[in-house]
Formats: C-alpha cells, structure tokens, sequence
C-alpha cells in the first residue's frame, strides 16, 4: 500500500519536474522564438521529451527544429522512433528517425565534446554502456527507442 502511494507520488513529482524543465527551456533560452513555442504544446509527446533532455544535458546542444519538422516527427508511431548518432561536418550528432535505412532523418542535437558516439548517447539516456568487441560506428550503430526509455 505505501509503496505504491511512494510510487504514485513519485510519478507526480517527476511530471511537475518536466513541466518545470519544459517552461525554463523556452523562458530561459535565447534560441527559442515565441514562433517556435507555438509549436510545442506541453502535449508530453516523446519529441518535446527528448528538446527537454537534450537541452538540459550538460554535454549537448539542442539543433532547432522548424514547427513543421516537429509537426512530422509526431506523425510517426512513437513506439517506432529511433535516435541514433550520426556526424555533420565534423560533430557528432544526435539523430530521429522512424526507420534504420535512414537513420538520420531529423538532427535534434549535437555533443558539445567529441567521443565515442554510442557512450556519450548511452549517457545522455542514463543507460548503461555495454560494448563487446570493438563497435564500429560507421557500420553498427547504436539504436534506442526513446518511447521505452523516457515515458
């Protein structure tokens, strides 16, 4: 009975937190117009989840996103959403997609410092790093479904 009053309030305190975080983010941070927070509707779809954690992270920089990128990236099947590590112009990026043929279809972030793509994704969602062998980016990458990850 406690536990699941503990847990209940728990899930509480965590959605007041990403409201909180979700208001700093367009109050408080010069890259966003008051055109792009039209766009953003406080709906805690898994879009919105992720510019709240990518801008919140110490490591990454949010890319901006046009309303109407945004609009095509809650068309897809949440459940079906991948971010993945892609490189533009010499930075590694943060990629969604809704398909691994083409992973880089929307670029929703950058790290700030270089590294192993896969650890500084790893970290970025708070899961632990696991590599067997020597991964190569170019070839394998690391896909993770951010619907099981932050809901």
């Amino acid at each position: 009975m406690h536990k699941s009053i503990l847990r209940r309030s728990k899930l509480e305190f965590k959605k007041l937190v990403n409201y909180f975080a979700f208001l700093l983010l367009f109050f408080s941070n010069p890259l966003f117009s008051s055109e792009d927070i039209k766009c953003i509707k406080n709906d805690n779809s898994i879009i919105e989840k992720l510019i709240i954690k990518i801008n919140s992270h110490v490591n990454t920089e949010l890319n901006l996103l046009t309303c109407e990128e945004i609009d095509i990236i809650k068309g897809f099947n949440e459940d079906q959403l991948l971010v993945t590590t892609g490189r533009k112009r010499g930075r590694y990026s943060i990629c969604l997609s809704d398909n691994k043929e083409n992973p880089c279809k929307f670029i929703i972030g950058y790290f700030k410092k270089n590294g192993i793509p896969s650890k500084m994704l790893s970290k970025l969602f708070e899961i632990e790093f696991s590599q067997n062998g020597e991964l190569n980016e170019t070839v394998e990458r690391l896909f993770l479904e951010p619907s099981s990850l932050i809901r």
